[in-house]
């Protein structure tokens, strides 16, 4: 009677277990089971999931992530450049800004901080200092490197010809007493009035001729 071998169970690999090309491999200790391997873009035990690689937020500075199967890409806004639309551009490379202005980068755009006598948003446009009519009192204005100089007429003088020079002395204020000042004061000269005048009547009668 031939030898009966003992039978081997089948392996766990046999049905297939893992979905979307996932390669199965049986585990060491026989009947421990086995392990999906899935490829790029699955997950799961079995590889049943899709991966959502963009859920943990690939794409940076506002970057749109999509989701290509194989692998993600971000679609970077405008500026900004890199697999993860991490290197903002340089938009200051080369300087935009004319006649001596200082460039400063930002997002997809550049500020220009423009030197006396120049405006606009790349320093092209020459300023006009005395647009807004800084000077007074009919003075003629200049425009100058460093700003505007107004020739005063005469009389005026300062930086806007705002000081009058030379004007009429100002007029002599007048004391000015109160009704009840000027009352209080009157009033000790009314009651000592007839005293007075009966003092002087006195002197004048001891004054007449004959008498000694």
């Amino acid at each position: 009677m031939p030898e009966l071998l003992p039978e081997v169970p089948p392996s766990p690999c046999a049905l297939g277990p893992c979905f979307n090309g996932g390669a199965c491999a049986p585990a060491p200790a026989p009947g421990a089971g086995y392990t999906c391997r899935c490829p790029p873009g699955f997950r799961g035990s079995n590889c049943e999931r899709r991966a959502d690689r963009c859920a943990d937020h690939l794409c940076l500075h506002g970057g749109q992530c999509r989701d290509l199967g194989r692998g993600a890409v971000c679609k970077c806004r405008p500026g900004f450049s890199g697999r993860r639309c991490e290197r903002n551009a340089d938009d200051c490379t080369p300087n935009p800004c004319a006649n001596g202005g200082t460039c400063q980068d930002g997002a997809n755009s550049f500020t220009c901080s423009c030197t006396l006598g120049y405006a606009g948003a790349d320093c092209r446009r020459r300023a006009d200092a005395c647009a807004s009519g800084p000077c007074l009192h009919g003075a003629t204005c200049y425009t100058h490197f460093s700003g505007h100089v107004c020739a005063c007429p005469p009389g005026f003088m300062g930086s806007r010809c705002e000081e009058e020079i030379g004007g009429p002395p100002p007029a002599p204020r007048r004391l000015l007493v109160s009704p009840p000042l000027a009352l209080a004061c009157a009033l000790p000269l009314v009651l000592l009035a007839p005293g007075v005048g009966l003092v002087l009547a006195v002197r004048r009668r001891r004054r007449l001729p004959g008498e000694r």
